[in-house]
């Protein structure tokens, strides 16, 4: 299983590889790849059980699913490298453009 979780990491893109990651930076290669194996053994089981075919989730999943977390690890990450940063949000934009709504 383990040559099937460093396949898994070595794509281009998608979920286990951003998992592997993720997992790398805390914990070691080794180790990461042993964490990464039950999760594909998992998506297999519930594939085979329910019948539904694999829907990767994408290599961004985990930053959308936590956005305070990836601002705050990026922002501590830009002042280690020596930088002031001032982090403001983005206007949302409407979904009738002024010039529409007549």
């Amino acid at each position: 299983m383990g040559i099937t979780a460093w396949a898994a990491a070595r794509c281009k893109s998608g979920l286990l590889r951003s998992y592997f990651h993720r997992t790398r930076g805390r914990r070691g290669r080794g180790k990461a790849l042993i964490a990464t194996a039950p999760k594909i053994l998992v998506i297999a089981f519930n594939m085979l059980r329910y019948g539904t075919p694999y829907r990767d989730l994408g290599d961004d999943y985990f930053d959308r699913l936590h956005p305070d977390r990836t601002l705050n690890r990026l922002t501590e990450r830009i002042q280690r490298l020596g930088f002031d940063i001032q982090v403001t949000p983005r206007p949302v934009p409407s979904a009738i453009s002024p010039a529409l709504e007549g």
